[in-house]
């Protein structure tokens, strides 16, 4: 019980730091009724403090654990000072060099990590990958104003091809992809991505995509050992027998990384990084 109220006050708190007194009240009260199924919309902006530009959510979804984790409990940031100064300091020798970095965020659901990397690396290209139109909308909304967002309604794959989608409980971030000729979704690969622009480098890879990491990692994986962060979670308690955190780690382990942990993220950071401050 005691750890329980703990819990909710440090959310309180959370929320208070990052969207000021007024503004977590209204989020929590509009989440609270939005839950009840009541006549509240579905989708409203929602301001973070520092930001110019606000973020939308549906109230009442698994919208609103998705934006605690990655704005009130910074899922994303490095926890290891030592390892995200080494970041700070790659993402600024290219920018010297007149390079750009690429960020592909697979699996951005409705944008909330890809606007959080734009505020945290604004320089960098982000590629913003959500095949679920309803999520994409969203995302759409949420990107818009970030000229360096680039949102790509597709699924991320080792191969181009066509997936379907489908949803088991009913949330916005549960959508699972299967591959299916008449899916009527494209793929697209990162090494795709990788070669769009001129003048650009691997930067960061976030992997969140539903179980999908197998297809994603059992080929045309060359991509990896070029790209000094990728992030992704686990999701074997999900899938049992998938062997999703194997298919990952068999081809991340071939290559010389140092892993931290971070809620349900994992980092995986390119030894070169921290040894060096230039991956080879």
């Amino acid at each position: 019980m005691i750890a329980k109220l703990a819990r909710r006050a440090l959310i309180v708190t959370d929320s208070i730091r990052v969207l000021g007194i007024l503004g977590a009240v209204r989020a929590h009260v509009g989440n609270f009724v939005g839950k009840r199924g009541t006549s509240f919309p579905r989708s409203r902006p929602l301001r973070i403090k520092g930001w110019m530009r606000p973020v939308h959510y549906r109230m009442g979804s698994s919208d609103w654990p998705v934006l605690q984790k990655i704005f009130m409990e910074e899922d994303y940031h490095i926890p290891s000072p030592a390892h995200a100064r080494a970041v700070d300091d790659l993402y600024a020798q290219l920018l010297e060099r007149g390079v750009r970095p690429i960020i592909v965020d697979c699996g951005a659901n409705i944008g909330l990590a890809s606007v959080w990397y734009a505020n945290r690396f604004p320089a960098a290209r982000i590629y913003a990958i959500e095949p679920e139109p309803n999520n994409f909308a969203i995302l759409e909304r949420n990107c818009s104003g970030y000229d360096q967002i680039i949102p790509l309604q597709v699924a991320i794959s080792d191969r181009e091809a066509q997936v379907a989608l489908t949803n088991s409980v009913d949330e916005p971030w549960a959508w699972e992809t299967t591959e299916s000729e008449n899916g009527g979704i494209a793929t697209t690969t990162i090494d795709k991505l990788y070669g769009q622009e001129s003048g650009t480098a691997p930067f960061i890879v976030k992997v969140d995509i539903e179980g999908f990491e197998v297809e994603l990692f059992r080929s045309n994986v060359e991509w990896v050992d070029h790209t000094p962060v990728i992030v992704f979670e686990s999701h074997d308690s999900m899938f049992p027998g998938r062997g999703t955190a194997h298919a990952i780690l068999s081809v991340l382990l071939a290559h010389p990384r140092e892993y931290l942990q971070r809620g349900e993220n994992m980092f995986a950071i390119s030894r070169a990084l921290t040894q060096s401050g230039v991956p080879r």
